[in-house]
């Protein structure tokens, strides 16, 4: 029987002055569809700036398409992709296109795997997601089961599509560390090996999206995935980053399946998530802060103000001498703020 399309549209930064809208048409059967944008009301005519892909099939043995459009951020039109299928009857299904309310702040999701290759038979696997810089899930390095950290993800979690993704995520992990043995098998190198997974999803104000998907080996980049081509790239002129590069290009799954993470499932995954767990990401912790003094020499000291037990990450801490702010010298140091186990974070400036 004749299955519904889905449907999202959605945007990405093109330039400085475009946006791209995509329109993401998924999970329909049979194969016959159309998908024709709509400006103000009207069908947009045939043009450099409109491209619509190849019908391409799903895993499920429905089908998806995507269609896309360049416009200016700010040209005053309203936009909309309409979609026609034998399943809809006489009907049609129209998806308007509308910046998101900016919100308070960057909202941002990103995950890391790092896999420690021993031998052939041998792997280690550690991971981790953080939302903004909370930790959210963790990953059991013995069992490789994930762990949410908090009731409002697991709440989030249930309600959405993350909760089948995850169901799937032992075969995820295990494909993936065959995938890496493969690829180092292949390209005749020694163990051990290190890789790291990096990616992410990071919504702007102005309703757009950036998303990225990172493989380094032995802590330099390997491949980049760009989203808006589906094509791997390779990050140095090494046998194993164009092995890596050309077989996921090859691996049309893949790509369908990051293209619907990152257009559908992160996005709603990363509003309700602030939405949710609105207390915890934006509490407020005040700094405790000491100032101290050490012996440097025979005729100096170093003082040392120590600032820590404060949330969020970003703070200024400079040093007055009679009053007057102390300008930068080789005399005055101001480290990194790092984190303290319990979520907040510390400071060390000396002078």
């Amino acid at each position: 029987p004749p299955v519904p399309p889905i449907a999202v549209v959605f945007a990405r930064t093109a330039g400085q002055a475009q946006l791209l809208l995509v329109c993401r048409v998924t999970s329909f059967y049979p194969r016959p569809i159309a998908v024709t944008w709509l400006r103000d009301g009207r069908e947009v005519p045939p043009s450099p700036a409109l491209s619509t892909g190849t019908v391409l099939p799903n895993a499920d043995l429905t089908y998806q398409l995507r269609s896309t459009l360049l416009v200016s951020p700010q040209d005053g039109h309203s936009y909309a992709c309409r979609v026609r299928h034998c399943s809809l009857g006489d009907r049609s299904l129209l998806v308007p296109w509308a910046s998101c309310p900016p919100p308070e702040e960057t909202q941002f999701i990103q995950l890391f795997y790092t896999l420690l290759l021993g031998n052939v038979s041998s792997t280690e696997l550690t991971g981790m997601a953080l939302l903004a810089d909370v930790p959210i899930v963790v990953l059991d390095p013995h069992t490789w089961n994930l762990n949410i950290c908090r009731p409002w993800v697991q709440e989030v979690t249930a309600e959405t599509e993350v909760k089948k993704i995850l169901s799937f995520s032992m075969v995820g992990i295990r494909n993936t560390i065959r995938f890496m043995h493969e690829m180092t098998a292949k390209a005749g190198l020694d163990y051990p090996r290190v890789f790291q997974v990096h990616t992410g999803c990071k919504l702007y104000t102005n309703g757009t999206r950036w998303s990225f998907v990172n493989i380094g080996e032995g802590g330099r980049d390997l491949v980049t995935y760009k989203l808006s081509r589906e094509l791997w790239v390779p990050q140095r002129s090494h046998q194993l980053a164009k092995l890596m590069s050309n077989t996921l290009t090859e691996l049309r799954a893949v790509s369908g399946f990051l293209e619907h993470i990152f257009s559908s499932s992160f996005p709603n995954y990363i509003l309700m998530l602030h939405e949710k767990g609105r207390t915890d990401l934006e509490r407020r912790v005040p700094p405790i802060a000491v100032v101290f003094a050490r012996t440097a020499g025979q005729a100096q000291l170093l003082l040392v103000c120590r600032v820590t037990s404060f949330y969020p990450r970003p703070i200024a801490v400079t040093w007055l001498r009679d009053g007057r702010e102390v300008p930068p010298s080789p005399a005055l140091s101001t480290g990194t703020v790092l984190p303290n186990a319990d979520l907040t974070y510390q400071l060390r400036s000396t002078l």
